[in-house]
């Protein structure tokens, strides 16, 4: 059966809501063939005859409205609290009290915080008002996030035996994610799932309502349309971010990743929003992308978010330094065993972490106060792709990004150490629900974690 997925791309941030994209990831898009649009009388577009490949995969371009189009799934993006505008538009549809419930039961199940570029959805079964079972939520997905992003809502499809799926065009709406970065992420999603399923969506189509992203998604896909100007424009393919040092200031890291631009952009600071070309304060510009900022503001940006990535395009301009205490990371083989689905594997890798209680720094939760140390014990298979996943854990470790300092959602325990949402099997068996093996796809999910995290090849050496 055709099975689609639409696609919302808004005009505020990553949030706004009235755009689609319908897709299946059954063919690369260059096998894509066109479909024919007519207009009905009020100007919204309705689709016309279709021109069907080998493999049953059509495509198309439309204009249309999230909440208007019918499908078993609508997906959108919110910010880091999971809140936007498309939640409280989604919220007067269902009613109040409907939505709450779903979304109590869905942060339970999850039972963690929901980091940037992981999925929440909400069960909507119960509720009439639109044509949908599901609703699901993207936690402010950058850059970096998008392909995980993209891969999770078309897995929880197919988990759900799906049809019709209706999904952002992640980051589109506003400055995080140029439509070009979003449209290429989905683009390489398509390619990866080539004969990777069964009975995966075969109908993709782009619907929105701003002409620029329509435009670009096009041009993407092969059908006509040119890709419009951004001011990261052919900056996609990034060299490595230097390598991180825990003991440089952020001063010496914003000198290290910026150059004095030789023409300022008239545009808004993405931070104080005052503008750059007024004034006297000092503009830099990341040399990894090319986006602008003030000097001062940029510090800002680095010491109270924490991050090392573009505020824009999410690109990594420096190695990632988290936060966590002092510990150590060691592996071995353990020959003969194996792991459910893993067959190729010469044995299985026992990655060994240890952490000492300690007293909480600046940076930590609750400075000053004590917190307690952890052991854990994590699997991964031993052969080429676990071998690999093993290096950017360790590279992860290194940076500090594997632990932090916080409380336990699952044992309720308060200052010790926990995971930093860097998913591990904990467990040889069992499968996903015991966080165990089998679980296909899991080193894939995983490397895409790291990479969202800034964690990649490039990094290796």
């Amino acid at each position: 059966r055709l099975v689609s997925l639409s696609l919302s791309l808004g005009s505020i941030g990553p949030l706004a809501c009235s755009h689609l994209l319908v897709i299946s990831p059954s063919m690369p898009p260059r096998h894509l063939k066109r479909k024919r649009v007519a207009s009905n009388s009020n100007g919204s577009n309705m689709p016309g005859a279709s021109t069907v490949d080998k493999n049953g995969l059509e495509f198309d371009v439309k204009m249309g409205d999230l909440f208007k189009t019918t499908a078993d799934v609508i997906a959108f993006a919110v910010d880091e609290r999971l809140h936007g505008p498309m939640r409280t538009v989604l919220t007067n549809i269902v009613g109040a009290q409907t939505f709450e419930d779903a979304f109590t039961k869905a942060t339970a199940a999850h039972k963690r915080t929901v980091m940037q570029g992981e999925i929440l959805p909400l069960d909507l079964t119960a509720q009439s008002a639109i044509p949908i079972k599901y609703a699901i939520l993207v936690c402010r997905p950058l850059a970096p996030h998008l392909k995980m992003a993209y891969k999770s809502i078309l897995q929880f499809t197919i988990n759900k035996n799906l049809g019709v799926v209706a999904v952002p065009g992640l980051g589109c709406g506003g400055s995080d994610v140029c439509s070009t970065v979003s449209s290429a992420k989905l683009s390489d999603v398509i390619k990866e799932w080539q004969g990777g399923f069964k009975g995966v969506p075969k109908q993709l189509t782009v619907v929105d309502l701003n002409d620029k992203v329509v435009n670009n998604f096009k041009a993407t896909f092969g059908m006509g349309g040119c890709v419009s100007a951004s001011p990261s424009k052919g900056k996609n393919s990034r060299p490595a971010p230097p390598v991180g040092n825990s003991n440089a200031t952020p001063e010496q890291i914003v000198r290290a990743a910026t150059i004095r631009p030789i023409n300022v952009e008239d545009i808004n600071c993405s931070v104080c929003m005052d503008s750059l070309r007024e004034g006297d304060m000092e503009v830099v510009q990341l040399t990894l992308c090319g986006h602008q900022i003030h000097f001062d503001c940029f510090l800002a940006y680095l010491t109270n978010a924490n991050r090392r990535s573009c505020w824009i395009c999410g690109g990594f301009f420096a190695s990632p330094m988290g936060n966590m205490p002092p510990g150590t990371m060691t592996h071995s083989v353990m020959a003969g065993h194996s792991l459910p689905g893993h067959s190729d594997s010469n044995g299985v890798i026992c990655i060994e972490y240890s952490f000492r209680g300690g007293v909480q720094g600046p940076q930590h939760p609750r400075p000053g106060v004590a917190f307690s140390g952890t052991r854990r014990s994590a699997y991964l298979p031993n052969n080429a792709a676990g071998q690999l996943v093993l290096r950017l854990l360790e590279k992860a470790f290194e940076c500090k990004l594997t632990f932090a300092v916080g409380d336990s959602v699952t044992s309720g325990a308060q200052n010790t150490v926990v995971w930093n949402n860097v998913h591990h099997k904990t467990s040889m068996h069992g499968g996903p629900q015991a966080y165990g093996y089998p679980d296909p796809g899991y080193l894939d999910r995983l490397t895409e974690e790291l990479a969202s995290l800034g964690i990649t090849q490039a990094l290796l050496g």
